[in-house]
């Protein structure tokens, strides 16, 4: 029963790692053309250009940082007994 509850969050946590893929890796694409759009149209001479750079930059490497970690996600760990087998079958 236990393995199935295991098996039932692991599954559960794989769908969201993968729609997290998805959202990071939309929102990034969308954030690389926006921002190139917004910056070619700003005047040189824009007060604000430095720090819409500066912003543009950290929230797409936020959001790399996610896609990453949302691959890690998937990442094959080793199965933790909470009691050794000998424990379990002793008599």
């Amino acid at each position: 029963m236990q393995y199935n509850n295991e098996l039932d969050l692991r599954k559960s946590l794989d769908n969201k790692a993968s729609s997290m893929i998805a959202t990071s890796g939309t929102v990034t694409s969308l954030l690389f053309g926006f921002g190139t759009f917004i910056l070619s149209r700003l005047k040189p001479d824009y007060t604000l250009l430095d720090y819409a750079i500066i912003s543009l930059i950290v929230v797409i490497l936020v959001n790399i940082g996610s896609v990453i970690l949302s691959i890690l996600a998937f990442r094959l760990q080793r199965y933790k007994y909470a009691m050794t087998p000998e424990r379990v079958f002793s008599n």
